[in-house]
């Protein structure tokens, strides 16, 4: 299942749960406040993120193609 993060527009608490993604989206009440004025927040995928690192993971340069000039591929 999915690890989704919310935040609470009343006390403005930030947490996660693990909820299909068909409840993605249902109201999810506040585990600091218990209100239900709470939404899904953006956040930045987990494949994204480096190793034990909240940074993004650095992306390589496409391959070099080494095909003649003119071939259908290198148009």
């Amino acid at each position: 299942m999915p690890l989704y993060e919310y935040a609470c527009d009343e006390c403005g608490a930030h947490f996660e749960a693990r909820r299909s993604w068909e409840e993605a989206d249902d109201v999810l009440p506040c585990p600091e406040c218990d209100s239900l004025l709470t939404q899904r927040a953006l956040s930045v995928p987990a494949f994204l993120r480096g190793a034990g690192s909240s940074a993004p993971a650095q992306t390589s340069a496409p391959p070099k193609k080494n095909h003649a000039v003119g071939c259908y591929c290198c148009r």
